[in-house]
């Protein structure tokens, strides 16, 4: 089920299943995309990018080892030949996922005058205390491989507003937020089929297509579940990673899913 990143026609935001564009004060409610509207936009990417998602599929097979047609294992069973595969692919992309994770340095920030040394010094502990939180060392590695496998690769920033147990009695609540960070899955993602630019700036909206039961969508947006219902699909051909999504076409006649 797709969901928008962002829309930069009316606003940029992370949004959820129903797509919401940014408010443009803390007074104004959210508008969410119609559930129409993020499915025209997923079908949109499926239909216009079938080349570059089959490459994608490719390139994920290839690194896993599956470098095999099945007429091919075919007729190595046939003439009794063991199916054998080196996969210097996987080897070699590890290689440079690796180097890459060697040559990280530290984030530092510099002070564009002698003025700002204090702000660029505190900026440096910022920067760096949110990528300790949210363990970059862990996840930068999983994103350069996904850049090496997929083509493109990247991270979803989130702004979640943080408790306020470390306030005393009588002290005036102040809204805060933490940052945090998760890689997106680059075989879920979609986006404007009409943009070029390798950095997406060009790109009208952007989203992560993901398959999930009805009744979990149904909790998220409880005000919106006679639309999810009636928007319940059963096919491979919302998907842009069959191989991965087959356990949900797969699955028993009485799960329900979009």
């Amino acid at each position: 089920m797709p969901s928008t990143f962002s829309d930069y026609s009316t606003g940029a935001s992370q949004q959820s299943t129903g797509g919401a564009a940014a408010p443009a004060s803390k007074t104004e409610k959210k508008e969410y995309w119609p559930l129409a509207k993020c499915r025209k936009a997923y079908t949109n990417y499926l239909d216009n990018k079938q080349e570059e998602i089959g490459e994608q599929k490719n390139s994920r097979r290839y690194y896993h080892g599956v470098h095999w047609t099945a007429e091919q294992i075919k007729q190595l069973n046939k003439r009794k030949q063991p199916v054998v595969t080196f996969n210097r692919i996987a080897r070699k992309l590890n290689g440079v996922v690796g180097l890459i994770d060697r040559l990280k340095q530290d984030p530092k920030a510099y002070p564009r005058t002698p003025k700002h040394e204090e702000g660029a010094e505190l900026a440096t502990a910022v920067i760096r205390y949110v990528l300790d939180s949210n363990n970059w060392n862990a996840k930068s590695p999983e994103v350069a491989l996904d850049a090496a496998v997929e083509g493109f690769a990247g991270i979803s920033i989130e702004l979640e507003e943080a408790d306020d147990k470390g306030l005393t009695q009588g002290q005036d609540k102040q809204t805060d937020y933490e940052v945090s960070f998760e890689p997106v899955e680059a075989d879920s993602f979609f986006y404007d089929p009409r943009s070029y630019r390798g950095d997406f700036s060009d790109a009208r909206y952007m989203g992560d297509g993901k398959w999930m039961d009805l009744e979990q969508a149904q909790e998220l947006f409880p005000d919106k579940a006679s639309d999810l219902e009636g928007a319940m699909e059963h096919s491979s051909e919302m998907s842009s990673n069959p191989d991965r999504d087959n356990k949900w076409f797969d699955a028993p006649s009485e799960t329900r899913h979009l």
